[in-house]
């Protein structure tokens, strides 16, 4: 093997040439597990090794193939050397500890869920317009230190999921349980996620057909960490929060994408 850095996007497309469904955020998902850990440039950009692409590749293939839990999975990658024991602890913490320092509050366009499957179906047109029109405050950062901890049966008997919805979900890493005491443990985030859902697949929408809204939403926390990280170095050098100044740019992004998706819906329903 040679010593050769990839970029996130570089791996996803190699991967894809043996794995032809898996998703780009499933690598990052895979990351916050603890089931691989790329370097990272100074300008906070993930760079892959051989070694870490070959540790992907088998967790997939394991996980896919095989349908091993993935707390084995990580043993079984330990056990041939492509993951270091010391990862099964530090990423996730390691993950936690930066969530808590980086708190930020922002506007996230919501649609309201449905109280009732007899309330007569909107036009999609007017669903985005009202979302875009009454954005709820969500606060972004470390959910597991909430006081909301759900076991799996608490957790389908509060969102009202199915459990193969539940585990389609996890899957494909809308649901981000944590193992606590050998068992999956679930949080305030994973709690409402799992109940908007609820509500599109009341409307016949299934797991997979979300997947472009995934890759939207990892995409977009992408580019705000691009655009940021100066900022934040900056801020780091003097020894000064920027979370401010990350949050008001968010508001700038948010603000635009919402202009743009509003036109975009005009032209597209003839509004």
């Amino acid at each position: 093997m040679n010593n050769a850095r990839l970029k996130i996007g570089e791996v996803h497309a190699m991967l894809r040439e043996e794995f032809s469904t898996i998703e780009l955020s499933k690598i990052r998902y895979y990351e916050e597990k603890g089931l691989v850990r790329p370097a990272r440039s100074r300008k906070g950009y993930r760079l892959y090794s051989d070694r870490d692409v070959a540790c992907l590749r088998e967790a997939i293939r394991l996980a896919q193939e095989e349908f091993v839990p993935l707390r084995v999975v990580r043993q079984r990658l330990i056990e041939q050397g492509l993951l270091d024991e010391e990862s099964t602890v530090s990423v996730p913490r390691r993950a936690a500890n930066e969530s808590a320092s980086n708190i930020v509050a922002i506007r996230v366009p919501v649609a309201p869920v449905s109280e009732s499957a007899s309330t007569p179906s909107p036009t999609a047109a007017t669903v985005a317009y009202e979302a875009l029109a009454t954005p709820s405050e969500v606060t972004v950062g470390n959910f597991g230190a909430t006081s909301t901890r759900l076991s799996e049966s608490e957790m389908l008997g509060a969102s009202g999921l199915s459990a193969t919805q539940l585990r389609e979900l996890t899957t494909y890493g809308y649901l981000c349980p944590r193992e606590v005491g050998g068992r999956m443990i679930y949080d305030e985030c994973d709690l409402i996620i799992a109940k908007r859902f609820c509500a599109l697949a009341d409307r016949g929408v299934d797991a997979r057909h979300l997947q472009p809204l995934k890759r939207i939403v990892d995409r977009q926390v992408d580019l705000l960490s691009d655009l940021t990280a100066p900022l934040r170095q900056h801020g780091e050098r003097r020894g000064v929060n920027v979370i401010d100044d990350v949050r008001r740019v968010h508001d700038e992004i948010a603000a635009l994408r919402a202009a743009l998706l509003t036109r975009a819906l005009q032209q597209h329903f003839g509004h």
